[in-house]
């Protein structure tokens, strides 16, 4: 009988104290439940960076990425208005704006040419005289929260919980405003795909550079040990993954 996605949930310890600490157990990173859940939680209900605010400073510029994989759609419309929405058509479902950025005056599905305006309403329906019962101005696209700060955009999927700075929190955006990140200027878009489950990334992002030493040289040579976190328990750093493999 497969174990249910609670008890998966219910067998690690985040409070543990650091010499005890560890990764969360394996099945966290292979089964495919807690990734659905973690799409559900941690992503479709957080705020997320989709681009720069350079990007769609002007009317009828948009930018499309995936979140959670789900299609986005940001565009900046005609009355100065940022909008976010899922790139999605209401009549089959096909992507609506299929580069990753541009600047358009309305939105045209390539597949049967529906087409939406900058606020997303649908304003037109080919070949769809003498359909009953349906009405145009409940099938425009989807919108999704947006929210621009420090020159970025952000988008929640989720209509459920804080604004963008309540979930940053006061501490962050204070330390952030510091760094004065709105001067920064958009150059390009690169885009990486790591064939790796998204949390395995997080732990080498946060093992404390204890895997610096090893493979980057370079960067190691320059680094002081005395301020470095490498001085934190190795114990710390412990895969549960490893020590649950047979």
């Amino acid at each position: 009988m497969a174990v249910a996605v609670k008890e998966i949930i219910e067998t690690y310890n985040p409070d543990a104290p650091l010499a005890e600490a560890s990764t969360p157990p394996s099945s966290w990173y292979v089964d495919p439940r807690i990734l659905d859940l973690e799409l559900r939680t941690v992503f479709a209900g957080s705020w997320q960076v989709v681009g720069r605010a350079e990007q769609v400073r002007e009317p009828g510029q948009y930018i499309t990425c995936k979140l959670a994989r789900e299609p986005i759609l940001v565009v900046r419309g005609n009355d100065g208005v940022l909008r976010g929405f899922f790139n999605v058509c209401r009549h089959h479902a096909a992507t609506v704006m299929t580069k990753p950025e541009g600047k358009t005056q309305t939105f045209r599905c390539p597949y049967h040419g529906w087409t939406y305006n900058l606020d997303g309403a649908l304003i037109v329906t080919p070949e769809f005289a003498g359909v009953r019962n349906f009405d145009r101005s409940a099938n425009g696209l989807i919108p999704v929260q947006t929210a621009i700060w420090q020159g970025l955009v952000f988008v929640k999927l989720s209509p459920e919980g804080p604004s963008l700075e309540g979930f940053l929190g006061v501490d962050l955006t204070q330390q952030i405003r510091q760094l004065s990140l709105e001067k920064l200027r958009w150059t390009e878009r690169r885009t990486y795909m790591l064939n790796c489950n998204w949390k395995v990334f997080v732990d080498n992002y946060l093992d404390g550079g204890y895997h610096v030493p090893h493979i980057h040289g370079g960067l190691n040579s320059v680094l002081d040990p005395s301020t470095s976190t490498r001085s934190k328990p190795a114990s710390a750093f412990v895969s549960s993954r490893a020590r649950s493999r047979p």
